[in-house]
């Protein structure tokens, strides 16, 4: 292990070679240069310093990250367990070696994240009684759930109602609750938004999902009104992805942060198949597709189903601590005390038990994103300080993104710097292992300045920048960016788009519906010698020019005019 690391972090030092000695050979007048235009920083012999220090990043570098943190020996990097923990160690090691200082109190990599992780035992039935009827559902091919209540068994049984897509949104004059009291009962709820109408096309954004559409919110939501659980309707077209993912990543461990929850937290939080929420609607004299159809209508009832649903979930509830790793690149100019942060999750779905390949790798989700900002990190860190831009560099690797933005949540909400001092953040999850594109995706492009500097920086690399091609799956609120839009720090992903070089046109999106059918958060997503780099180099060579550009520009990254993520920090003044 130690002789592998060590091999790996060797060609730290050989990579981009050239490069670094051009930036560190300079004669005093060519470090002197000033840019053509504002933000680029330095010039370096005529060439931008950000364009030289792009030079250093090196395709064996990222292989052998992906490579190693997606290796069957991390066990599918489970947060809190023997896989995170070589994880978090390759981490440190790398941005040490980058010469990046640790990020955290007393100068520490580490930041500890209580968890709580519960296991709901498999054996368990949900059943349905409807009058003279009922019906028993299987965990996992029909229904998955788990528990906010930690404790050895927790008893379900209440009765169901149905409210739409479970919304209270006055700004909409939306409430699917018209004032029922749903205390101690079952709510049964649709995914997603409802749909944006002929009269009101920008409806909760219309075809982009809002925060309202993320199960998190349904469930916040139910746990504030008093609810004792609520079960999800998936459909695949309105979810974004099958029901396999939905079973992988809700079952087995499940983590949740400690100290999480209110006082009466729900006792239970799943989903059902399509298939099983029709029957349950049909014992109550219900038709789904009617009642999907009606809770597009603002003015939609609660229903009050007359059947009741009853478990018995018997957990295996354990306290313990993953960590988020983060390391610190100072800049060189006056605003050293702001900062540019990458973040990517290095956490996975860990292993599960059965027959066959039982380790949930995660090589594209995300040891792919981890391994380019630990590349991101060694050409910062290895360019001269007196070249760098004048904001400082965060390179911040959590934990539990899987469980639901977890570490970058305690992270969001634990920084070590004060909020308002991070220019921005750029997520970095899922690169591109396929080939060139020509389009980058940064996703909600529109809702902050940080959409007109990566359309520069994709000019000057030939590509075009879009938005989400699926906005209505709500991808926005489904990565570790969210997580610090939460706080009002300005934060996208950035990833590939579909439009592959040398490809037929379509190839890109036929390829991205397989992999989600058949191989997102499944073992399947594994390192493979038939991985294409060129795609992964776009993507990076772009991070790192985005966020070069926020650490030199002279202005703040701004939220556009009337987000509501703009309007939680204050924003200071123009300098």
């Amino acid at each position: 292990m130690i002789a592998a690391v060590r091999k790996n972090l060797q060609r730290v030092l050989a990579a981009g070679a050239s490069a670094a000695l051009l930036l560190m050979g300079l004669t005093p007048h060519a470090q002197a240069q000033r840019p053509d235009r504002p933000g680029m920083g330095r010039m370096v012999q005529g060439v931008p310093t950000r364009d030289v220090a792009a030079g250093m990043l090196d395709v064996e570098d990222f292989q052998a990250d992906l490579k190693f943190l997606s290796h069957d020996l991390l066990e599918g990097r489970a947060p809190a367990g023997r896989g995170e923990a070589l994880a978090i160690e390759y981490i440190e090691a790398r941005l040490r070696m980058a010469g990046a200082e640790g990020f955290f109190e007393g100068g520490s990599y580490r930041q500890a994240v209580p968890l709580i992780m519960q296991r709901a035992d498999a054996d368990m039935t949900l059943t349905v009684r409807g009058g003279e009827s009922s019906a028993s559902y299987r965990y996992g091919p029909e229904f998955v759930v788990d528990s906010g209540v930690f404790e050895p068994t927790v008893e379900v049984d209440g009765e169901m109602v149905f409210v739409g897509y479970g919304i209270q949104a006055p700004e909409y004059e939306w409430d699917d609750y018209k004032g029922l009291d749903v205390s101690g009962k079952i709510l049964v709820m649709l995914v997603n938004d409802p749909p944006a109408t002929r009269s009101e096309p920008d409806l909760f954004e219309g075809r982009a999902m809002t925060y309202y559409g993320r199960w998190t919110y349904k469930y916040e939501i139910a746990e504030e009104l008093g609810a004792q659980g609520v079960i999800l309707v998936h459909q695949t077209e309105m979810a974004g992805y099958g029901w396999n993912v939905v079973e992988s990543s809700w079952s087995g461990d499940q983590f949740s942060l400690a100290g999480e929850g209110g006082e009466e937290p729900l006792k239970m939080r799943g989903w059902v198949t399509g298939e099983v929420a029709r029957q349950i609607l049909a014992m109550s004299g219900h038709d789904l597709d009617e009642l999907i159809e009606q809770a597009g209508d603002r003015d939609s009832q609660p229903l009050e189903l007359d059947v009741r649903a009853s478990t018995t979930i018997r957990n295996t509830t354990e306290r313990m601590t993953g960590y988020n790793v983060a390391g610190l690149v100072r800049g060189s100019g006056p605003h050293t005390d702001e900062y540019v942060m990458y973040s990517a999750h290095f956490d996975h779905l860990g292993m599960r038990e059965g027959e066959g390949d039982l380790i949930y790798n995660g090589a594209y989700d995300n040891a792919s994103g981890t391994a380019a900002v630990l590349n991101l990190a060694g050409v910062l860190g290895r360019t001269p300080p007196r070249m760098r831009p004048g904001r400082s560099f965060v390179f911040a690797l959590v934990t539990a993104e899987e469980s639901g933005l977890l570490g970058s949540k305690y992270l969001a909400e634990h920084l070590p710097v004060p909020s308002e001092s991070v220019q921005g953040v750029v997520n970095l999850d899922g690169i591109n292992l396929w080939g060139e594109t020509d389009d980058l995706v940064l996703g909600a492009k529109g809702r902050t300045g940080m959409g007109r500097i990566v359309e520069q920086v994709a000019a000057s690399m030939d590509m075009e920048v879009k938005d989400y091609p699926n906005p209505e799956v709500g991808s926005y609120f489904r990565s570790d960016h969210f997580s610090f839009s939460k706080q009002g720090i300005p934060a996208h992903s950035l990833k590939a788009g579909e439009d592959y070089r040398d490809r037929p046109q379509g190839w890109g999106e036929a390829f991205f519906e397989r992999w989600n059918r058949d191989v997102y958060h499944q073992p399947g997503d594994e390192y493979s010698e038939d991985f294409v780099y060129e795609g992964a180099m776009q993507v990076m060579k772009a991070a790192l020019l985005t966020g070069w550009e926020m650490a030199a520009m002279e202005e703040r990254v701004r939220w556009e005019e009337g987000d509501p993520f703009g309007r939680i920090r204050s924003e200071p003044p123009l300098r």
